[in-house]
């Protein structure tokens, strides 16, 4: 479950880092794109799951503007849902 978030990272991470400087603008923006939709729809399924209230322009809100608060607090959710807490 906690895989997606750690890939969006890593995707995000790579593409801002490495090629930043030889890519155009518009291919880091449509990767940005795809990444909050990505978060988002995780996050939604994270919802409907545990039952936490709240919606999808809330959820892409959160991963477009904080995203590494969301995967925290999607994380934590989850430890405290499933009793794996540390």
């Amino acid at each position: 479950m906690l895989f997606i978030p750690w890939l969006v990272y890593v995707v995000f991470s790579f593409v801002s880092y490495y090629v930043a400087a030889n890519w155009p603008s518009f291919i880091l923006l449509a990767a940005w794109i795809v990444i909050v939709i990505a978060g988002t729809v995780h996050r939604t399924r994270i919802r409907a799951k545990y039952n936490i209230p709240g919606g999808e322009v809330e959820d892409c809100c959160c991963w477009f503007w904080c995203w590494w608060c969301s995967v925290a607090q999607e994380a934590r959710h989850i430890d405290r849902a499933t009793g794996n807490l540390a």
